[in-house]
């Protein structure tokens, strides 16, 4: 496994530096432009120290904790950075942060005087010892260690959205791409600037915050930090860097008023979404409940869609894909538990080139599953000649279609790519399946994934079969009491007219199973 470069941390850290003044010059502040001045001008050893603290867990960490070759006095670099305020050692943190610092070791004979007793887990030393306040407490860690809490994390932040474009990834993917854990394909990064300005940078930050209120609010279960975020997501206009953003975080919110029993404020969130079949289809369950309007939960075989009952010997939940493929190989199929792998990884492979060809502000950083404009209303007009002529010339075979897909999965292996799940695909499995699959259907899988990604990357059946005759087949498995929902119906019937086999095995429980068959065709 190869070993990143001395001090390639540090060097990571001035990309994200180099790449705001390079791109967004224009767009930073007076803060962000002293923070940058005063970074260059400490000794490396500071530098160091500055970036070694921002990496690790926690606002807060132990001095007598640090320890670097390349960092000779830790003292004297942390001295270096509080002069200008970018460290601040012993700092007015908080009670508790300060105490889970420490072991339980040595909390323990800082909470004997106050509990009177050895038998306490870490969590209640740390309680007892906070009781005696804030500054108490403070005066007694000062005696024996000494913690440091980095200064302008603000900017800090703002620096790497300007660079990594959202709050999922951060200075990590630099290390584990160059030791060899994650591969990213290579793109021209001719379009790197995302932001037209500060005010479009500020308005697709306080969309990534209004998540993380949201986040907070449902976990917190605060109905008025819920609602207040909610009426926030409904009265402002979705960025156009994350269009779909406002439907997640409304269909969220829909399912936590109505775990709440808020069911008018679910309605009402569901109403205001554009475009999220599960914010739909909570709404129909609540009007349901309420006796308005119609929607069926019984156990109705779907119209138009062929249900096969499959008996199992035992059957638990969790199980099912797994315990009906057993029960199906016993009857001769061959197959595999994939569920959207598989078209995904038909689209992925066989538009390998289109999806990271160089268009105008597509890539911005070296660390992407795809291009910035995938799951907007863009991506396919931007792309349309090159998709269409991909698709037409896999539905005519006008090439060996079959061997580009096998090609590109050799040939990329383990380069992220939003639609390629690499660890899910086994090459004998997939070479198997891609022979079985007809040209037509290749073809209208990329067309179907390419029109919407964001809506036909899910809902595939949960099983990719071949029959004993060795037809390709697609089966979704659910158990007595599960539904198809909107996707998985939309799927089997775009299958079907396809002229494939794609059916529902639905289990039958051994107290319902059939004595006489172990599987029944039914025709709806």
């Amino acid at each position: 496994m190869p070993m990143p470069p001395p001090l390639y941390y540090l060097a990571n850290f001035n990309v994200l530096i180099g790449h705001a003044q390079r791109v967004y010059d224009d767009l930073l502040n007076g803060q962000e432009r002293q923070f940058i001045e005063l970074f260059r001008a400490l000794s490396t050893p500071a530098q160091c120290l500055y970036v070694r603290v921002l990496t690790r867990r926690g606002e807060l960490v132990r001095a007598d904790k640090l320890s670097y070759v390349e960092i000779p006095d830790v003292a004297q670099a942390a001295a270096e950075l509080a002069a200008v305020g970018l460290l601040h050692i012993d700092s007015a943190a908080p009670a508790n942060a300060l105490l889970g610092l420490l072991t339980a070791p040595e909390l323990l004979p800082i909470a004997l005087p106050r509990a009177g007793t050895r038998s306490m887990r870490k969590e209640q030393l740390i309680e007892v010892i906070a009781s005696a306040g804030d500054d108490v407490t403070r005066t007694l860690l000062r005696e024996r260690i000494h913690w440091y809490q980095l200064g302008e994390r603000a900017v800090v932040d703002t620096l790497s959205l300007l660079f990594f474009g959202n709050r999922r990834q951060d200075l990590s993917l630099f290390v584990i791409t160059e030791i060899g854990h994650l591969r990213f394909e290579r793109y021209a990064l001719d379009g790197m600037r995302q932001f037209i300005d500060r005010e479009d940078f500020a308005a697709y930050r306080r969309w990534l915050d209004l998540g993380d209120e949201i986040h907070n609010a449902i976990a917190e279960r605060d109905i008025v930090d819920a609602l207040t975020a909610a009426n926030e997501c409904v009265s402002t206009t979705p960025h156009r860097l994350a269009p779909s953003r406002r439907d997640r975080l409304l269909t969220r919110l829909v399912r936590f008023f109505e775990q709440q029993q808020c069911d008018e404020l679910a309605l009402t969130l569901a109403s205001a979404t554009q475009n999220s079949d599960e914010a739909r289809h909570r709404a129909r369950i609540i009007r349901k409940r309420r006796g308005e309007g119609e929607f069926s939960t019984s156990r109705a075989r779907p119209q138009g869609i062929v249900i096969r009952d499959v008996a199992l010997p035992a059957w638990q939940p969790g199980a099912a894909e797994s315990l009906v493929l057993s029960t199906l190989v016993d009857a001769g199929y061959r197959g595999v538990h994939w569920e959207n792998h598989f078209p995904c990884a038909v689209f992925g492979l066989l538009c390998w080139d289109i999806l990271f060809m160089s268009v105008p502000g597509a890539f911005f950083n070296p660390f992407q599953l795809g291009p910035l404009d995938l799951f907007t209303p863009d991506f396919l007009p931007r792309r349309a000649t090159e998709l269409a002529e991909r698709v037409n010339s896999i539905r005519r075979e006008q090439e060996d279609w079959r061997l580009r897909l096998m090609t590109a999965f050799a040939g990329k292996q383990g380069i992220a790519n939003h639609f390629v799940a690499w660890r899910h695909l086994e090459p004998v499995q997939l070479s198997n399946m891609s022979a079985a699959l007809s040209a037509t259907l290749a073809a209208a899988i990329c067309e179907r994934i390419a029109a919407d990604p964001r809506r036909y990357r899910r809902g595939f059946p949960d099983l990719t079969l071949l029959s004993p005759e060795g037809e390709l087949q697609f089966c979704e498995v659910k158990s007595p009491n599960d539904q198809l929902s909107t996707e998985q119906r939309d799927w089997l019937g775009f299958l079907r007219a396809q002229g494939s086999e794609a059916w529902v095995a639905r289990i039958v429980v051994p107290a319902q199973a059939s004595v006489s068959a172990t599987m029944s065709s039914v025709q709806s």
